[in-house]
């Protein structure tokens, strides 16, 4: 039987849940407590490559299969019965497909109660017309059962609260003044973590999608790096100075707010030479060039 299934983003937080377990006891909540925390950091961590595969997990009597939605870049995760995962998983290409039609709910950053209720009630009709993967009654039901789990774990005292909110202005100052991509992403982390346990679904939404962007500027300006400091070393080896200089000048303009200010300013200082064969640091500035480590990863320690 299905039990229930959840859309998580890529850094692995909740976008959406359809559950439909019986009332659990306290050992069985605890456990799918834990197991949702585990799933979180283990999509979080997870790396795509490009693939539908699927991928399974056994929680007690629960089955657990994640599949990539590469049109809304987020892993869908089915719950089932142990002994009837194949029955209820023939619906995940439907699932997906209700998901797609409704990926502007999953894309955009503002969204409507509206669409909500248009996107669950698309959810409800499907998984009716599939009677045998699920207990009517338990889609009937008038309490959202995920949301009172999470409820059940009970609310953050006034001084947690005070204190996570002291550390999210502190993140925020942060964030204004920090011009390094890596260390803003890894703030950025943090701030989002403190966002969902306030509850604070305005500003998790917002953050979320400028997270996103600097995630998404690291990741070109690594491919970048590496592609720039390639091709500068093999110009160099050809003697193609010209082509060397304008190479390395991009690696170096690339390394700005990524590797430490000192670091770019050397590297910067070398594209100059480059722009120079006439002085005398010329040759002994293409030696050091020609043995820079390939691993762009080393720019930034």
């Amino acid at each position: 039987m299905l039990n229930g299934f959840f859309v998580f983003n890529e850094i692995g937080n909740l976008l959406y849940d359809k559950v439909f377990f019986e009332e659990m006891d306290d050992e069985k909540l605890e456990m799918f407590q834990s197991f949702l925390v585990a799933l979180k950091t283990f999509i979080a961590g997870m790396k795509f490559d490009g693939s539908s595969t699927l991928r399974a997990i056994n929680l007690g009597d629960y089955h657990v299969e994640i599949n990539h939605i590469l049109e809304i870049n987020s892993e869908l995760v089915i719950v089932t019965d142990m002994e009837d995962d194949k029955s209820a998983n023939k619906m995940i290409p439907q699932i997906v497909e209700v998901i797609i039609n409704n990926k502007d709910l999953f894309n955009e950053s503002e969204r409507t109660s509206e669409q909500f209720q248009k996107f669950d009630d698309d959810v409800n009709k499907l998984i009716r017309s599939s009677k045998k993967s699920i207990d009517e009654k338990l889609l009937d039901q008038k309490v959202d059962i995920f949301r009172s789990i999470w409820a059940q774990r009970g609310e953050i005292s006034v001084k947690l609260r005070e204190e996570l909110q002291k550390n999210k202005d502190n993140l925020l100052i942060n964030l204004g003044s920090e011009q390094n991509l890596l260390i803003k992403s890894k703030i950025f982390e943090e701030l989002l973590e403190i966002l969902e346990k306030l509850n604070d679904t305005a500003n998790l939404l917002s953050y979320q999608k400028v997270a996103k962007e600097v995630k998404d500027e690291i990741k070109d300006r690594r491919i970048k790096l590496k592609y720039y400091l390639g091709r500068a070393k093999e110009s160099l080896k050809n003697k193609d100075y010209n082509a060397g200089y304008m190479n390395f000048y991009s690696f170096s303009t690339k390394l700005k707010n990524m590797a430490k200010p000192l670091v770019q300013k050397k590297y910067y200082n070398f594209a100059n030479v480059l722009s120079n064969k006439e002085s005398v640091e010329f040759k002994q500035t293409v030696s050091e060039i020609l043995i820079m480590p390939n691993n762009i990863e080393e720019y930034f320690v």
